[in-house]
């Protein structure tokens, strides 16, 4: 935010933003479990959060080397927002003063961010499968388009029928996707 803000945004800095985020998280859910900082029942959400974190920076990664984006989405920084209050709730615990019941709120917290968590994990699926779907259709156009070189003169019956073929993997491709192709 603060780098946004300066207009002092590098390559390296929104490179490493996100993975400097889910090691914080990852080191605070298993310091705040490591310590008892939070009741048993808590266990399911930080393990949600963390199994979700290793997938989407694994789907990220997949994504990247298709040269796919995948623009973040209001309810991915949400999901992050809810997330860093109710650990810094679980953080203070106890130390909290008595009329803030600050371990509840984080617990309480934590189990809205796994919800949302899972929401946005399963959005990300859905749009890495749809990338992958928009890669296949692109590249069944072009081997489309590659079987008619050399062929000289075409006629209207192989140009139509080329065009039935890419219309058709467009269409199952569903190109209407959120993502960006890069």
């Amino acid at each position: 935010y603060l780098a946004r803000r300066a207009n002092m945004v590098s390559p390296l800095g929104r490179f490493l933003d996100p993975i400097a985020d889910k090691l914080l998280v990852a080191s605070v859910l298993t310091m705040i479990i490591a310590f008892g900082r939070v009741k048993e029942w808590s266990y399911l959400p930080a393990l949600v959060i963390l199994l979700r974190e290793i997938v989407i920076s694994g789907l990220r990664e997949f994504l990247a080397e298709i040269q796919v984006l995948v623009p973040v989405t209001r309810l991915a920084k949400t999901k992050t927002t809810v997330q860093m209050l109710a650990l810094g709730f679980l953080i203070v615990g106890d130390d909290a003063p008595v009329w803030i019941p600050s371990t509840r709120i984080g617990e309480v917290g934590i189990w809205i961010a796994a919800a949302i968590t899972l929401i946005t994990g399963y959005g990300m699926v859905q749009d890495a499968s749809r990338a992958q779907e928009l890669i296949d259709s692109e590249n069944v156009a072009a081997a489309t388009l590659k079987g008619l070189r050399g062929k000289g003169r075409l006629t209207e019956a192989e140009v139509d029928e080329v065009m039935g073929e890419i219309r058709t993997a467009l269409l199952e491709a569903d190109v209407n996707v959120g993502v960006v192709r890069t």
